[in-house]
Parts: C-alpha cells; sequence; structure tokens
C-alpha cells in the first residue's frame, strides 16, 4: 500500500590531472555498473606504475580474503584487475554486493584519487546514507536506502558515480539534496544531475484494499498482511493504484535479476486472485 520514492543523482568530480601522478601505481580508470537502479556485479580498474607483479598478488589475496571471484591481465605496461560481486535490485542493496565499493576498499592503501576516497568514505558498507549524511526513516516504509549503481572514471578526464536513493513515504525531499550536495562537494564533487520520483501511498482503510485483500484471502485461505516496497510500478500513476501480486510469500522474488521466473502453480493462483478481485472491483 506504499512506495518509497526516488531521487536518482549523477554526481560529476572535475578533472583533477594531479591526483595519483607522483605515486608509484597510478590509477588509470574504473568502471563498474549499467545502471542506477542494479547492484554493478563487476568492476574493473586499470592500473601503471612499479610493482604490479606484487599488487597482481595482493588483489588474489584480498579476493579470497572477501570470498570474491577475481581476475586479472598483467603486461609490460599495466595491470588490469577485475573483481566480482553479487547483483541486486537497487531498491535492496543489501541483498547484493557492490563490486565497485569492494575495488576501492582494495585501492585505498595504493591510490589515494579523490574518487576512490569518496567510495571509501561515503558509499562502501553503507545503504542508509548515513556517511552521505542523509539517514532518514519513517513508520510507512522504513529507511531510506542508497544505492551507488554506476562507476565510470579515467585519469585526466572527467568522472561520474550515479546514485539510485529510495525514500520513504515523509522524506524531505529539498533538505535530503541539500546535505546531499554538502556531502559530496566536500570531496570535489558537483550534482550535475538530479531526478525526483515522489513517493506513492494509499491508506490501509481504503475501499480499495478491503477489496484486494478480501479475493486473495478467498483465494489461498492466507491472512492479506500489507505490504511496502522500495521499488516504483505503474500504481502510482492512479490515485488510488496499489501493486498487488505475484510474489507469494516464501518465494524467491527474482525480479530484474537473470533468469527471472515464476512457479506454473504461482502463476495459476495469481491468475485466479486476480479473476477474484477484477469481479469484486467492478460490483
Amino acid at each position: 500500500h506504499a512506495e518509497k520514492g526516488q531521487i536518482n543523482a549523477i554526481l560529476k568530480m572535475k578533472e583533477d590531472t594531479a591526483a595519483g601522478q607522483h605515486e608509484e601505481i597510478i590509477l588509470k580508470s574504473f568502471h563498474a555498473g549499467e545502471k542506477g537502479n542494479m547492484v554493478p556485479d563487476k568492476a574493473v580498474a586499470v592500473l601503471s606504475g612499479k610493482g604490479l607483479e606484487t599488487l597482481k598478488e595482493k588483489f588474489m589475496e584480498f579476493g579470497k580474503k572477501e570470498n570474491l571471484e577475481t581476475a586479472f591481465d598483467l603486461n609490460d605496461y599495466s595491470l588490469t584487475i577485475t573483481l566480482f560481486g553479487k547483483s541486486a535490485h537497487g531498491m535492496e542493496p543489501y541483498k547484493g554486493m557492490n563490486a565497485a565499493a569492494k575495488m576501492a576498499l582494495f585501492l585505498q592503501d595504493i591510490v589515494r584519487t579523490p574518487f576512490v576516497v569518496f567510495i571509501c568514505e561515503c558509499l562502501a558498507d553503507d545503504h542508509l546514507g548515513e556517511k552521505l549524511g542523509i539517514a532518514f526513516a519513517d513508520e510507512v516504509t522504513g529507511p531510506l536506502t542508497v544505492n551507488p549503481g554506476v562507476f565510470r572514471y579515467t585519469q585526466k578526464a572527467d568522472a561520474t558515480i550515479t546514485l539510485n536513493i529510495r525514500c520513504p513515504v515523509e522524506t524531505p525531499y529539498l533538505r535530503t539534496i541539500e546535505k546531499l550536495n554538502e556531502t559530496t562537494q566536500k570531496f570535489g564533487f558537483d550534482i550535475e544531475e538530479i531526478r525526483e520520483k515522489k513517493p506513492h501511498h494509499v491508506p490501509k482503510d481504503e475501499p480499495v484494499i478491503k477489496i484486494l485483500q478480501h479475493a486473495y484471502e478467498e483465494e489461498t485461505g492466507q491472512k492479506a498482511n500489507l505490504l511496502t516496497t522500495g521499488g516504483a510500478t505503474y500504481a502510482r500513476f492512479i490515485n488510488n493504484g496499489v501493486a498487488y501480486g505475484a510474489v507469494f510469500p516464501g518465494k524467491e522474488n527474482t525480479a530484474h535479476q537473470r533468469n527471472e521466473y515464476i512457479e506454473i502453480d504461482d502463476l495459476c493462483l495469481a491468475a485466479a486472485i486476480y479473476a477474484r478481485a477484477i469481479y469484486d472491483l467492478a460490483k
């Protein structure tokens, strides 16, 4: 009966030609993620400088320690390292393993570029926006969540990070954006682009809610507990619209993930519930 809103922000770091130039190892590029609303499951960094063979060994040890898959490509001029995490929907970033954040944690003692420092100090191991200064929660939809979904860095060029922030119903949007801007500017980032999506909330005692609950209970024999979600659905285009189905209690939710599926028995039961709901709503 309620969906969180969203703040989608692209953070841009201005060119920093000095960063890393006096270090033994230089970060040439850093790339992870394709969509802001997905936890990136792969991060690739390219480094150059001295001691690349030793760095390769450290990276492999890091992967074993973190129980993460790694890959590398070493030549005379550079070392390309790849770290694999676990993908998840951006509304539940804590269910995934952000490969970019883990890669930055590995790099933090090797290259101290503002890009890597920002990831480590403001994004890594924090899904609630506490390090960004934007943490918030309410009784309807719970806590605000932050998913850093896309990372792009090239030496001597602009760098960007895309944030997908899921906002509780009562979130103060203006203040949240102001705090985000304050924090990111301290690390040399500007908010280049920002898009807002307001939350959607239908009170529990609305007639449409009662009808939908009744249809579920009649077909399943189970109590219809109301839910809230960090996701955004087409329900928000109807004043009293709500997302209804189709994942049953105890079943895996594979929405937006690889090999998304529904069990045939669940599909048939969902169809029966929908049919009853449509009939009751029509009356």
